[in-house]
């Protein structure tokens, strides 16, 4: 059973993400199965199945429906330069010049790494 292989949960459809949560909870009221035992047969880590339980409790069926991940587009992303740092730069790094800087240096087409 230890060469068993887990499933990244976040390939799978939210449907299934959904369902899976379901099941987790099922397990938990109807055979009354402790959290460890739901975790390794639902193939996720133990906290994970616990705030499964906290959100179904706090929040009903709608703390069971996937969730988008992440932040949301186009935020937390400026950079900001410190008093020590600030006299060192002659300019200020953005994101369009660290595009254009990338194109000069590496004679790329512009971003790799989206």
């Amino acid at each position: 059973m230890r060469d068993m292989k887990k499933i990244d949960a976040r390939c799978l459809s939210p449907e299934a993400q959904e369902e899976r949560r379901r099941q987790a909870l099922r397990l938990r009221e109807e055979l009354q199965w402790t959290w460890k035992e739901i975790a390794r047969v639902v193939g996720v880590h133990i906290s994970t199945v616990i705030g499964w339980g906290q959100r179904f409790g706090r929040d009903g069926e709608a703390g069971l429906k996937s969730r988008r991940r992440g932040r949301r587009y186009l935020t937390g992303r400026t950079l900001t330069l410190t008093p020590r740092v600030a006299g060192s730069l002659d300019f200020l790094w953005t994101r369009r010049r660290g595009d254009g800087d990338c194109r000069l240096r590496c004679g790329t087409g512009g971003r790799s790494w989206n």
